[in-house]
């Protein structure tokens, strides 16, 4: 029997004849091979013991099935051969053939005769056995073309036989191991080579772009986590948004398995090629905690390491008020950039003296800057604070402001809670007369941080629609600026109360004078939260009817009409689209809404955008049409839907239909296009005829034209 001692290399790179004959390098090596040590496909006859000879032919597969590539070798002196090769074995060496300057030559088959004849005299000579001339029998050219259209072109393996020497009887046979086309997207190693982003958010949707090795549209991107025995204890599949150029891929996380964690999760993923299984190499991704996942999770006000240091104030109630001289320009205080943090949590009532010390130490901290040794404040001893009652609207929100202008501010005799309180039952708050030498009155701005810790609190709690209104009128009657009242997250309590589902809050809110585009830290609208939490469509009627700008983009670059495409928020598009909208483009990618639908499939939301006017042929930035995506993820009634919009007297939508045709490769995406060209228009195999081979260079040369009639 065959026994083959060294495999062919699994990946290599079909050559073109002319790369061949010009100057052959890089044959197809032994699957150890290595710099150093050059290895060759190599076969040994077992348990035989006289001369024989051992063939080597490229085929398909194990059964036989003659490849249309061409295996030569080019010897010197020899010129150039083609199959079959042949090796003499005998006791001299051992009867092991070892397959030396071998090539795997890639036919070009369009247009050329003389490649179906070989490949017919390559079937004939197999089946005759060891015959160096064999007979030679006519055959089916369309039969023999079709075989060859479904033959796999970038896979193929090496067909070993042997004979004897002498009376050329067939012996054995065996077959290598699969030999792929290392330069082809279809069966080409799969490689990550740089990734965007190493973290994000547990509840996932975080845009991820990575640079890969050319890949196919067949790609699948899957997230896992191992255990501590290496074993995977979780798996999930990333949505594949974009495949650009088959060279960089857009995709978004998915949600975690524990939305609850409280500190980073490592996680891997890796891509996965379906047509045959195969997998990259693994990349690191850390999972990061949400405060939005986490209604009982405390953000530190002051960290450790950002702990004030001697010329910090502590301001508290008990301390009586020492005036200070300060430059007006440089000590402006006002609630200007001013971040406002909030705490989502009700304070354990067990809480110990000393506890409750140390946050109304974190809660009350200022910085200072720039003032005289004679007022230099000594520190306050935490002990003073053990007797201090917390206030009840500390108990879910601890929230600081970081001054612009980093000065002292020092609480008067005078209890902040009754101020407060005062404040939130309509009556007036009494400030006292401790200014600076500008005139500013500390106390007074002290009391807004207080009112800006309720109102943020009246959001994360339990509290009447009523109460809440009465804060926000007392606030207006006050005069105090409400438009920079923000969190550590940028958020107004318009977001809050979207995103909290507090939704009978969102009136009095814009009421009071709240700015309805400010955005959040990933630069969010409340428009774009309301689509992000589902809100109810009266909500984003109102929004839409107070103003809220349909042009304003987030991080990711879509504005309020795609993201709500993307999540498919049916019923607020509905309250959406018009013939404006539906032309934005995508600030990342050029997207329009309907690329966004045709991207996913989203039927629905597709039919709504043609209905309000959307064009098929509008192109985003990578020239690419929302029927070039329709086709591209085989979503057949995005296609059909797409293909019955398209204006027939518009030449460029015949041209568009016939360029993509020539690039698609499935046969039902493919029939779906030409049976719309015979209906309308001429096929013309476009990219061909004119010599172009990039879809987006020959689209925009046609698509120049005007609209003209079909004769």
């Amino acid at each position: 029997h065959l026994q083959i001692v060294e495999q062919p290399q699994s990946f290599y790179r079909f050559r073109y004849i002319t790369e061949f004959k010009d100057n052959p390098h890089g044959p197809l090596t032994g699957e150890k091979s290595s710099k150093l040590n050059k290895t060759f496909p190599t076969v040994k006859l077992v348990n035989y013991p006289r001369k024989a000879i051992i063939r080597c032919w490229l085929c398909v597969s194990t059964i036989k099935d003659v490849h249309i590539h061409q295996l030569l070798t080019k010897n010197d002196g020899r010129g150039i051969r083609s199959e079959p090769h042949d090796v003499i074995i005998d006791t001299k060496n051992n009867f092991t053939a070892v397959f030396e300057g071998l090539n795997i030559i890639h036919a070009v088959t369009k247009g050329k005769k003389e490649y179906l004849d070989c490949l017919h005299k390559k079937k004939c000579h197999i089946r005759s056995g060891y015959e160096m001339d064999p007979r030679i029998i006519p055959y089916d050219e369309k039969a023999l073309k079709n075989e060859v259209k479904s033959m796999e072109k970038n896979k193929a393996i090496l067909y070993f036989e042997a004979f004897d020497f002498e009376t050329h009887e067939k012996l054995c046979e065996t077959f290598s191991c699969q030999i792929k086309n290392s330069k082809s997207p279809e069966t080409n190693p799969l490689k990550i080579s740089r990734q965007s982003h190493k973290n994000g958010l547990v509840n996932g949707d975080t845009e991820v772009l990575i640079f890969v090795e050319k890949v196919t549209k067949d790609i699948k991107v899957r997230f896992f986590e191992l255990d501590e025995t290496e074993k995977v204890c979780w798996e999930e599949y990333a949505p594949v948004e974009d495949l650009w150029h088959q060279v960089a891929i857009a995709f978004r996380t998915p949600r975690y398995k524990d939305t609850n964690i409280q500190e980073d999760r490592k996680v891997y993923f890796q891509l996965i090629r379906e047509s045959d299984n195969s997998f990259s190499n693994e990349m690191e991704f850390h999972y990061q905690p949400d405060y939005r996942n986490q209604p009982n999770y405390i953000e530190p006000v002051i960290g450790k390491k950002r702990r004030m240091k001697a010329e910090n104030t502590y301001v508290l109630h008990s301390l009586n008020p020492i005036e200070f001289n300060s430059d007006l320009e440089s000590n402006q205080l006002s609630m200007e950039n001013n971040i406002l943090k909030d705490v989502f949590m009700t304070f354990p009532q067990e809480s110990d003296a000393q506890s409750l010390s140390d946050i109304l130490q974190d809660s009350f901290v200022t910085s200072s800057a720039n003032f005289s040794e004679e007022n230099r404040l000594l520190e306050v001893d935490p002990q003073q604070f053990e007797d201090v009652a917390l206030s009840p609207f500390l108990a879910s929100d601890c929230v600081i402001g970081e001054l612009k202008s980093e000065q002292k501010i020092l609480a008067n005799s005078q209890s902040h809670e009754d101020c407060n309180e005062n404040f939130l039952r309509g009556k007036p708050v009494q400030y006292h007369s401790a200014t600076s030498d500008s005139g500013f009155n500390e106390n007074k701005v002290l009391d807004q941080y207080t009112i800006a810790r309720n109102l943020f609190r009246c959001l994360s709690e339990h509290c009447s629609p009523d109460f809440f209104k009465e804060t926000l009128k007392n606030l207006k009657q006050e005069k105090i600026n409400l438009q920079n009242f923000k969190n550590t997250y940028n958020k107004t309590p318009l977001h809050m109360a979207i995103e909290q589902g507090k939704l009978e809050f969102v009136k009095p809110l814009l009421n009071a004078g709240f700015n309805i585009n400010d955005a959040d830290i990933d630069h969010n609208s409340a428009l774009h939260l309301a689509l992000i939490y589902n809100a109810d469509p009266s909500i984003i009627t109102l929004l839409v009817s107070s103003g809220a700008d349909l042009t304003l983009s987030n991080y990711d670059g879509e504005m309020p009409i795609h993201l709500g495409c993307r999540l498919r928020r049916q019923l607020h598009l509905y309250l959406l689209v018009n013939e404006d909208v539906i032309k934005y483009k995508s600030k990342k990618t050029g997207d329009t809404p309907l690329h966004i639908a045709a991207k996913y499939g989203y039927q629905d939301v597709a039919e709504l955008l043609l209905k309000s006017g959307a064009v098929v042929y509008a192109q985003n930035y990578g020239n690419y049409t929302s029927l070039d995506y329709a086709i591209q993820n085989e979503h057949e009634d995005i296609v059909n839907l797409l293909l019955k919009h398209m204006n027939p007297l518009d030449r460029r939508n015949i041209f568009l239909v016939d360029i993509i045709r020539t690039k698609v490769q499935s046969e039902n995406m493919c029939g779906l296009l030409e049976d719309y060209l015979r209906k309308n228009g001429e096929c013309n195999d476009i990219i061909h005829n004119s010599g172009g081979t990039d879809l987006c260079d020959t689209l925009s040369e046609k698509c120049s034209l005007k609209q003209l009639t079909i004769n």
